[in-house]
């Protein structure tokens, strides 16, 4: 799991070290009012099953839910990513900015400017969220409960989850099946998960972020 904590961070850092970048935002958007979201997300076709339970407040960016997704799931994050709903797509700022387009033609959001609440607005709701266009990891994202109340607690932790992430590279879905029914990747290793690990990278993954904003 740490390397691919190393390499989102990275990522996020060599923002940071550009004179020219603009200064990272906050993780929450402060001018709106938190509810705690928790959110149920998986992968969709994968051959074994893989899902987290991730629990974030609803003005929580959402790029930052992306990378958030990436350390939860324990993809590298060196591959370009998405999230798309109702005929949009909500992007990093790098891939806003640049205009890469891609072939989607589709409107365009940068994902830095909104929050999990402004596309997920009730219980049930979902998005879907594309990793590696490539192999395209294609994860749904489904809100299975809203705690609204004054004491919600709205910190951002994993509450459960099952199976490992999938081969890195593999050829999305249909080449880890293959895999799995090679015997290259065995049973014991595709459901290998442990929470309290994976809990503890997205603490030091926000941990960091919370830096690099306040330098």
């Amino acid at each position: 799991m740490g390397e691919e904590l190393d390499s989102i961070l990275s990522e996020v850092d060599d923002v940071e070290r550009n004179e020219h970048a603009p200064k990272l935002p906050s993780l929450c958007d402060k001018s709106k009012n938190p509810v705690a979201y928790v959110l149920y997300i998986s992968i969709d076709q994968c051959p074994v099953k893989v899902f987290r339970r991730l629990r974030v407040p609803s003005n929580l960016r959402l790029e930052y839910l992306a990378e958030l997704i990436l350390v939860a799931m324990g993809w590298y994050g060196y591959h370009l990513h998405q999230f798309s709903k109702n005929g949009v797509l909500y992007v990093s700022p790098e891939r806003f900015e640049e205009d890469w387009d891609f072939g989607f033609r589709m409107r365009r959001v940068n994902a830095m400017n909104c929050t999990v609440g402004d596309v997920l607005l009730s219980k049930g709701d979902t998005i879907k969220f594309e990793y590696d266009f490539g192999d395209s990891w294609m994860h749904n994202i489904r809100v299975s409960s809203i705690d609204d109340s004054p004491n919600a607690d709205t910190t951002i932790r994993l509450l459960s989850g099952k199976g490992a992430c999938p081969p890195k590279d593999c050829g999305g879905v249909w080449g880890y099946s293959e895999l799995l029914e090679n015997g290259e990747v065995d049973e014991e290793e595709a459901n290998d998960f442990l929470l309290d690990e994976v809990q503890e990278e997205i603490e030091m993954f926000v941990e960091d972020i919370d830096k690099m904003i306040k330098a």
